[in-house]
């Protein structure tokens, strides 16, 4: 007798599709990293950094490992605690961060992605490394959920070969937003197709664009049934944004935000304390 395979959980879980864009994702984005090391001191510097980078990630993620796995009585929300994560690397794009940690930074982040393709980890990349060491999955939103998110559309399709043929096209036009720009950067050898592949950013939005409306064609539905509205809203915002050079950054942004907005609310809405479990000797038998 078979059984179903379980259903993927996003933030946690990454499809066929996901592991390889990930894995795409990151190997390329290493590449404006290691094109500037010019030097064995500069890459051993840039790997000294690294480690000290991914220290501090699996230490923070250590410590938000019991509101994470659900083991304390108040539980952390994915968004919250992707934000906790997310806030420090801010610094990043306003150049705060000297030239030194910026390349473990970015060496971090980069090969993170593409470590998590390769486990299969549909989650924040800063909590990859963190997933092997402390052996915990925590759930935690990625900026790469949005291709998670078309990938499993088709399995909520009533007309599934038309959503898997909207969800393989919208993959493609991601990756254009990716991993393109990744080869094509100053000092490699793609570089002159810089400025031919920015002009196309509108035609590959609208692309999206079409996606969108093809996974509403197909009727793709949320887990209670209704149609997914919320899917199609998210990628023509992303259309839009990567129409102006907004997106894919600006959903890291998104979601520290959502996080902030979670955890204010979660502070003057607190939630129903979880039932504790029973004692042994009050009428129940204890588990052993």
């Amino acid at each position: 007798m078979f059984t179903a395979q379980p259903e993927r959980v996003i933030g946690r879980d990454a499809g066929p599709g996901g592991r390889a864009f990930r894995v795409l994702a990151g190997a390329t984005g290493l590449v404006p990293i290691i094109v500037k090391l010019d030097s064995v001191g500069a890459v051993l510097a840039g790997l000294a950094w690294l480690v000290v980078v991914a220290t501090i990630f699996v230490g923070i993620v250590a410590l938000l490992r019991p509101w994470l796995d659900g083991s304390r009585e108040r539980v952390l929300s994915p968004w919250t605690g992707s934000a906790i994560l997310l806030l420090p690397l801010m610094a990043y794009p306003f150049g705060l961060i000297p030239e030194g940690p910026a390349v473990g930074v970015r060496l971090f982040t980069d090969g993170s992605v593409m470590l998590a393709g390769l486990i299969g980890y549909g989650g924040l990349e800063m909590a990859v490394l963190a997933t092997l060491v402390l052996r915990v999955r925590p759930r935690l939103y990625s900026q790469y959920n949005v291709v998670d998110l078309v990938e499993n559309a088709p399995e909520r399709a009533q007309r599934r070969p038309l959503a898997r043929a909207a969800s393989t096209l919208g993959i493609l036009a991601f990756s254009w937003y990716w991993i393109v720009p990744n080869l094509v950067v100053k000092g490699s050898p793609l570089h002159g197709a810089k400025e031919p592949t920015e002009q196309l950013d509108g035609m590959v939005a609208l692309v999206l664009v079409a996606v969108a409306l093809l996974l509403l064609a197909a009727r793709v539905s949320t887990t209670t049934g209704r149609t997914a509205w919320a899917l199609t809203a998210l990628l023509v915002l992303f259309a839009a944004g990567a129409a102006v050079g907004a997106m894919p950054d600006a959903l890291y942004a998104v979601i520290i935000l959502a996080g902030i907005v979670v955890a204010v609310a979660a502070v003057v809405r607190p939630g129903t304390p979880r039932p504790s479990r029973p004692q042994p000797g009050l009428g129940t038998r204890e588990r052993v």
